[in-house]
């Protein structure tokens, strides 16, 4: 799975954002309050009587880590501190998902071109992002069909997403032309069941182990619908914050990655959405 990196001064952006709700408290500087170093000066310090705001502390805080450059090592190598910043960045990525998912149900649930799997009038969805040349995708896709061996009622919505070059592309756009021969289950299985990283001629030579017809295959593939739905799964992947595979859509709870407790979060996510089920799912 590949996620950009996280950078360093987060973290004691998020140190300056919790310190600053002081910003709510009566803190009042004494009249003789001075600055004991150069980078914070008279002007960021309060008026007696007068209380902090939020961008007062913040500014004053900002003086105070430009003249102190250390504080930024002893932030970066706190676990508190970066506990902290983990935190709210998944929140903020949480906030963002479930806006993004209510913005896109459509093209996400009810999508007509995205092939279906497990039980196609199941009561509830889940959608996976996933590329054919992702070892992660091959090793989740096991435990997604361990989990569908315990529960029949529900439907899988296959997401076509390419992130790994030309050969993740060629792959995507052979299984969904697949479906024109009514074979995408087969092919789509038959991709992820490899070790070895696919290769337009192995992508083929699979197409023609499950009975596709390879020439009209290759006609298929270069369809304006496939080319569609490529280019919408990757913009809903954008603004759903997905930037790795596999990735996965229950109700509106997003699992990214191949976590070891796939299946036990699975069971979670979907015995919820029975109780409370998703309004624009």
């Amino acid at each position: 799975m590949f996620f950009k990196s996280l950078k360093p001064y987060g973290l004691v952006l998020a140190s300056a954002l919790a310190l600053s709700a002081c910003g709510d408290s009566d803190t009042t500087p004494s009249p003789s309050a001075k600055s004991e170093k150069p980078g914070i000066s008279p002007n960021d310090l309060i008026r007696p009587g007068k209380k902090l705001t939020q961008a007062d502390v913040e500014k004053i805080i900002k003086n105070y880590i430009i003249s102190n450059p250390e504080v930024l090592m002893e932030a970066i190598s706190n676990p508190k501190a970066q506990k902290a910043y983990e935190e709210k960045q998944r929140a903020q990525q949480k906030a963002k998902a479930q806006s993004a998912i209510k913005d896109n149900a459509k093209s996400l649930f009810h999508s007509s071109f995205s092939p279906v799997g497990g039980n196609k009038n199941g009561d509830v969805a889940i959608i996976e992002f996933f590329d054919y040349n992702c070892p992660y995708c091959r090793k989740s896709a096991k435990q997604l069909n361990t989990f569908l061996k315990t529960d029949d009622k529900v439907k899988v919505i296959y997401k076509e997403f390419p992130i790994f070059g030309g050969a993740s592309l060629q792959a995507a756009k052979a299984a969904l032309a697949s479906k024109k021969q009514g074979k995408y289950k087969q092919f789509h299985e038959s991709l992820l069941a490899g070790k070895k990283r696919l290769t337009p001629p192995a992508i083929f030579a699979k197409a023609k182990e499950v009975g596709l017809d390879i020439a009209r295959l290759k006609k298929d593939m270069e369809s304006e619908e496939i080319k569609k739905e490529i280019a919408e799964v990757a913009r809903v992947a954008s603004e759903l914050g997905i930037q790795g595979t596999p990735a996965y859509l229950i109700g509106d709870n997003l699992i990214p990655g191949a976590p070891q407790n796939l299946v036990e979060r699975m069971k979670t996510h979907t015995k919820n959405l029975r109780n409370k089920p998703c309004k624009y799912c």
